[in-house]
């Protein structure tokens, strides 16, 4: 009955002991899991306030980056079409030009405040391109006719050659218009109308004509790329 009774004694300690183990154990897993716990809340409020703050500097920049509409200049639109209005009384194709390299720019500025000064753009960018044959072949006489009057100390082969290099160059000159007119018809999805001006330009040649080429393959691709 002794030993029995030591047998006893030692097994209930040793399931005191077990118990006791077991208990510090589901503790400590309660610890480790609430810890567990407090840093996946604490990164995911770090998470959440980083996405706010970055939303928030993302739209702070789209802000700066929107640029106010400008004012129309009433001021400056009078005294372009008494220019162009002046050009066109003398007749001088190449002094018209010139107008209408100011007045389409201006109109292209405000063709987002309002439609009509888009399509007042659109209208003087035709009238360019349309009478830039006409205003080149105005240009080249009027240059003949400076060396014709030079002619008197000038010789004979020298004058030939300027007439020769006037004939070949022609107008050197930007036309404006067809850039302008491109831009105007991709931002509007115009495309036909697009690709036409950059068939336009090129057939006008000259010292742009390269640039044109490029322009159309890559005015397709970028159309191309918007009809996918």
């Amino acid at each position: 009955m002794g030993i029995l009774r030591i047998f006893k004694s030692i097994f209930k300690k040793e399931s005191e002991k077990s118990v006791d183990t077991r208990v510090k154990q589901e503790e400590s897993f309660r610890i480790q899991e609430s810890n567990v716990e407090d840093s996946l809340v604490k990164n995911f409020v770090s998470a959440k306030k980083a996405t706010k703050r970055s939303s928030s500097e993302k739209k702070q920049k789209k802000e700066k980056t929107v640029k106010p509409m400008p004012v129309f200049d009433e001021i400056l639109e009078n005294s372009l079409i008494r220019r162009l209005a002046e050009s066109e009384e003398k007749r001088d194709l190449v002094e018209r030009h010139f107008v209408y390299n100011d007045i389409l720019r201006f109109y292209y500025r405000y063709r987002k405040l309002d439609n009509k000064y888009a399509k007042l753009c659109e209208k003087y960018c035709l009238d360019d391109i349309a009478s830039i044959y006409d205003m080149e072949k105005q240009e080249i006489a009027r240059e003949i006719k400076r060396y014709e009057d030079l002619r008197d100390v000038i010789s004979a082969k020298e004058f030939r050659e300027n007439v020769r290099r006037i004939k070949q160059e022609g107008f050197l000159g930007n036309i404006i218009a067809f850039r302008e007119l491109k831009s105007l018809y991709m931002e509007q999805k115009r495309f036909d109308e697009a690709i036409s001006v950059c068939d336009k330009a090129i057939a006008w040649g000259h010292d742009a004509k390269t640039y044109w080429v490029e322009e159309k393959e890559k005015t397709l691709k970028k159309i191309e790329k918007l009809n996918l």
